[in-house]
């Protein structure tokens, strides 16, 4: 699985985060949406959240994950060091999978939400 092309657009009062993800059962944008007022909250710098929000489904597959674009290093570390393997241990319909990005950052984000 590739998530790449991470994104956010302003429409009709709402902003919308999304990234394309591609996977070898289909092709689609995960998205996100809040208030166009709430949008100074969201973190665009990072592509932490479609990592989260895919991690799951990528198990059940069986599919490695690769993001085209900056993950937080400490969350990539630990997905694949704690989060992964434990998840494995109390869910036998889980496969074990890699995750990897093309960038990884080391700086906090500190939102104010």
């Amino acid at each position: 699985m590739r998530i790449t092309n991470s994104r956010i657009v302003q429409k009709d009062g709402v902003t919308i985060l999304s990234a394309k993800i591609e996977s070898v059962k289909f092709s689609k944008d995960l998205w996100f949406s809040t208030p166009a007022k709430y949008a100074e909250h969201l973190c665009i710098e990072l592509m932490d959240c479609f990592l989260v929000g895919m991690l799951y489904f990528a198990m059940v597959n069986g599919e490695n994950i690769h993001v085209d674009g900056r993950v937080s290093k400490r969350l990539l570390f630990n997905i694949n060091s704690y989060l992964i393997p434990y998840l494995i241990q109390y869910s036998p319909k889980l496969k074990p999978v890699r995750v990897t990005s093309s960038q990884v950052s080391t700086v906090c984000f500190q939102g104010g939400g």
